[in-house]
């Protein structure tokens, strides 16, 4: 009987570890690097030049496709998924992905990532660009 147990267990065990890496891929779970920002500034309808600033951002995190923002200073926020994805192609031809996002204080806005790196994050009242 024991050994009966010991077997399904080990099963058991064999299966969790198998599947939790599986479960990783389906998600598709990609992290995209930063070292460059710029903001938009509404007024002047411009872009400030581009600062050093090292931020992180891990798409798919959990079964909601949240996306978990390392920022520069060493804060860490979640952007929630509301949907809302759509996949196009600027005027210059380069591909993007974009959706719907609510940040830690309910504010709703957009994050996009583009297939050349840049990664840009719409809230009212700021938009910002990331650059590799």
């Amino acid at each position: 009987m024991k050994r009966v147990f010991n077997l399904v267990l080990f099963s058991l065990l064999g299966l969790y570890i198998f599947s939790a890496p599986v479960k990783a891929q389906e998600r598709n779970i990609f992290r995209r690097d930063c070292n460059y920002v710029s903001e938009y500034d509404e007024s002047t309808e411009k872009w400030s030049e581009w600062k050093q600033g090292t931020n992180t951002f891990v798409f798919n995190i959990n079964e909601n496709s949240d996306i978990r923002w390392h920022y520069h200073s060493g804060k860490i926020e979640i952007l929630r998924n509301m949907g809302g994805k759509e996949e196009k192609n600027n005027d210059n031809g380069i591909s993007y992905q974009a959706i719907e996002v609510m940040d830690e204080e309910g504010r709703m806005g957009t994050i996009a990532l583009y297939e050349n790196g840049l990664v840009f994050i719409y809230f009212q009242g700021f938009i910002f660009k990331f650059s590799p």
